[in-house]
């Protein structure tokens, strides 16, 4: 991992002594009070609901100067929640909880480059794929049968980069890594109270009265989503959670915290089970299979805690939902076009494009267009592979599979290289993380917009820096 300095000491340092200079305080609260002034005038424009989000960007803002990752670990809570708008400009363009986010931490970024006097860029050999990945899928652009949907695919797609340098800028020491892997945890525990709640206040109900029949059922009813737009999102994150908590597991000293790990896991992973998502159920098996192999440590621990999982799993779901849980679980094994059908008709209809257009593919944002013009029952891939090949072709895909083999090859490159025990498990652990999010990649829609996707990414990335037993001697400093 190479830190790139970029240096604009002169330009940070008369900001700082505008901001902080004797002379200039009043000037700069005088500045401070006049903007909250000017941006109360635009209550006259906004609706109501909204107006109170105008009360709060100065005082936030000198909130960030003092603790500025605070911006990340926010945009941290907002990355599952990317479907979610709360405000329409107009048309089919809406603004999620993850823009605000995004703008917030930026800001805290900038702040921070500002208290430091100088801007941090922290670049590696993985960011080569990237720089190739971004500019193919800006040159498809000119080849998209939908300009309006690939502008918006667009955006998304630079929102996403956006969080993924965030985090290889923001987080800089291991102190920060762990605080970052904490609100990971916190995210997913709050979300698995969330579905508790759901799941006994309505779903278990609404299963009670639920009637089975000789065909297959996809139980949309009863599936438990917790607060967020789908039920595989919570499928996503729990089983990353687990392996953040067997990593922390194995480096707290405090029994009282190795059992409330263990606790947050038993609490999580009941919840990610009555969303009946499937892959998820593999997913995680791969993830602490893959573990335990390699870190004879987390084995007890993982042994408990999935006795305490099958106990509470069973207790709560003892009856009607616990049959669907069953033939849920048992539908992997029957045919494709039966156990999903909606992905079976997208994966053919991708197939069947991709063979129209294997090179070059039909464009950024193409699918979505095309899945209507072809009749296809699902609008999104559910494949992320698949929808690479389709949009962006052989060379996209290949840019991704290049991205990916930089990746895995530095981490096995820190495994022969680490002799840290702990620090074995953590990339090892690290790693468990990506071949879960690669597995889903599969199946769920995940592509170049999801945050979580990047964010994780992100984290695996600034991982290797963070925890490089070569330390700062081969990084390059460019003035």
């Amino acid at each position: 991992m190479k830190e790139i300095y970029i240096n604009s000491k002169r330009t940070i340092e008369l900001i700082n002594n505008f901001a902080w200079n004797s002379r200039s305080k009043f000037s700069l609260y005088f500045i401070l009070i006049f903007l909250q002034i000017i941006i109360g005038f635009f209550v006259i424009i906004i609706p109501f609901p909204f107006i109170f989000l105008l009360l709060v960007p100065v005082p936030l803002l000198l909130i960030l100067y003092s603790k500025p990752f605070l911006g990340y670990l926010v945009l941290i809570f907002s990355l599952p929640f990317y479907n979610l708008d709360i405000y329409s400009i107009g048309g089919s363009t809406d603004i999620s909880l993850l823009e605000p986010a995004v703008v917030f931490a930026s800001f805290g970024w900038i702040l921070r480059c500002i208290r430091e006097n100088k801007i941090k860029i922290y670049l590696n050999v993985m960011d080569i794929a990237i720089f190739f990945i971004v500019i193919w899928i800006i040159c498809s652009f000119l080849w998209t049968p939908n300009a309006m949907i690939a502008v918006k695919r667009l955006i998304q797609i630079f929102t996403g980069l956006t969080v993924y340098y965030l985090t290889t800028n923001m987080i800089r020491n291991k102190k920060e890594f762990d605080l970052v892997l904490t609100t990971w945890i916190i995210l997913v525990l709050v979300s698995a109270v969330v579905g508790l709640y759901q799941f006994y206040f309505e779903k278990s109900k609404v299963a009670e009265s639920y009637i089975f029949t000789e065909q297959y059922q996809r139980f949309r009813e009863i599936r438990v989503t917790s607060f967020f737009e789908k039920p595989n999102i919570i499928g996503l994150l729990v089983p990353l959670c687990v392996i953040m908590c067997l990593i922390k597991y194995t480096e707290v000293i405090s029994k009282k915290w190795k059992v409330v790990l263990l606790l947050i896991i038993m609490i999580a992973v009941p919840v990610m089970l009555t969303s009946l998502s499937r892959k998820s159920y593999i997913a995680l098996g791969l993830g602490v299979i893959y573990l335990a192999i390699y870190c004879k440590n987390i084995r007890l621990p993982l042994f408990i805690s999935m006795m305490g999982v099958s106990i509470l799993f069973i207790l709560l779901t003892y009856g009607t939902f616990l049959q669907a849980f069953f033939l849920r679980a048992s539908s992997i094994f029957l045919p494709m076009e039966v156990a999903s059908s909606g992905r079976y008709s997208a994966w053919n209809l991708g197939i069947q494009l991709f063979s129209e257009s294997p090179i070059l593919g039909y464009g950024v944002g193409s699918f979505y267009p095309l899945s209507i013009r072809y009749g296809s029952e699902l609008e999104v891939m559910h494949n992320f592979y698949l929808q690479t090949t389709v949009e962006y072709g052989i060379i996209g895909f290949s840019l991704l599979l290049f991205w990916l083999f930089l990746l895995f090859y530095k981490y096995f490159e820190h495994i022969r290289s680490y002799k840290n025990r702990v620090a074995n498990i953590r990339v090892r652990g690290m790693m468990a993380g990506l071949l879960i999010i690669i597995f889903e990649s599969f199946f769920r829609p995940i592509n170049f917009i999801d945050p979580v996707f990047w964010g994780y990414f992100g984290l695996a990335t600034i991982f290797l820096k963070i925890y490089s037993d070569e330390g700062d001697a081969d990084e390059k400093k460019i003035s």
